[in-house]
């Protein structure tokens, strides 16, 4: 069985950081402050790219803890700015989603449609061996042929 490392407290989180890894740290309590709230584990990924060898053992010279919050500030920066992004294609997506359901006058030939054009655009996106069977997934939707609109019970909106 493989063994398991003892969990450290926050005190031997930064004495770990400064003493057996070589990371300046300027402000103890403020590094405290970090650990506690984000996490020794969550941070140590932060750090790979100041160590000077792949056992991770001992930081560059100069590498400070104030290096490593600054990358993790960053990347979560970088996350926000990415999901805002990804909520306006979204939101432009739903639009001609609904705009596509009012043309072609019935939800079901709309999503049929917006499914389609994903499957198209995810083709170019994708590796050529990947495998995208949407119409295995539409299968049951498609199977009479009937214009039956979402919860409505009409045959078509107007």
């Amino acid at each position: 069985m493989a063994s398991v490392k003892p969990p450290l407290l926050i005190e031997e989180m930064t004495a770990h950081l400064r003493d057996d890894h070589k990371f300046t740290i300027a402000d103890e309590n403020q590094a405290k402050k970090y650990l506690q709230t984000i996490g020794y584990y969550r941070l140590s990924g932060y750090a790979i790219p100041f160590y000077t060898d792949p056992t991770r053992s001992t930081a560059i010279n100069g590498a400070s803890f104030e290096d490593i919050l600054n990358i993790y500030i960053f990347d979560r920066k970088l996350r926000i700015l990415i999901i805002e992004a990804l909520e306006r294609i979204e939101i432009a997506l739903r639009a001609t989603h609904l705009k596509s359901c009012s043309k072609f006058n019935c939800a079901l030939k709309s999503l049929i449609f917006f499914t389609v054009s994903w499957k198209l655009a995810l083709s170019e996106l994708l590796p050529s061996n990947a495998s995208i069977n949407i119409g295995k997934l539409l299968a049951p939707l498609t199977a009479n042929d009937s214009t039956i609109c979402f919860k409505s019970g009409r045959k078509s909106f107007e």
